[in-house]
């Protein structure tokens, strides 16, 4: 039952979600911090099979825009062009790199000069990228007459 609420677990078991909060910390059972995935994340990704890592990935504000700009880093790559092409300076993109290698425990940037992305990045921006393609393709059908 990964990734659901407490709110949604109490409502399928007719009880109150604190209570469940309090049963789980008394049993020390980890909780999620009050950060989730974007309200339409579910509806966006319905039909794919999301792994943990990927639904990691999205999790926190404006995680939708990060990945963006740092998906960016597949087709360009140099640090200095994909901040470029993402309209920001290569130290908000480093700082991006950096949220998203703590949202996911995955390593993204080589700790080489210039820094790229590490293999691992590469995978996870690899199956982060059908999810962007789903946000792209309902931003403009919301915009289409």
């Amino acid at each position: 039952m990964q990734h659901r609420t407490f709110s949604d677990i109490a409502d399928e078991i007719g009880a109150v979600s604190t209570t469940l909060l309090n049963v789980a910390r008394r049993h020390n059972i980890p909780i999620r911090s009050a950060v989730g995935v974007p309200r339409d994340f579910a509806a966006t990704t319905q039909g794919l099979v999301i792994p943990p890592v990927v639904y990691r990935a999205f999790s926190g504000w404006k995680s939708v825009g990060r990945l963006k700009k740092i998906s960016l880093l597949l087709e360009h790559h140099a640090l200095e062009t994909a901040a470029d092409a993402a309209n920001v300076r290569p130290s908000e993109l480093k700082r991006i790199a950096a949220i998203v290698e703590k949202d996911t425990g995955t390593p993204v940037l080589e700790t080489v000069k210039p820094p790229s992305l590490t293999a691992a990045a590469r995978t996870l921006l690899e199956q982060v990228m059908p999810v962007l393609h789903r946000y792209d393709a309902m931003a403009g059908s919301a915009s289409a007459p």
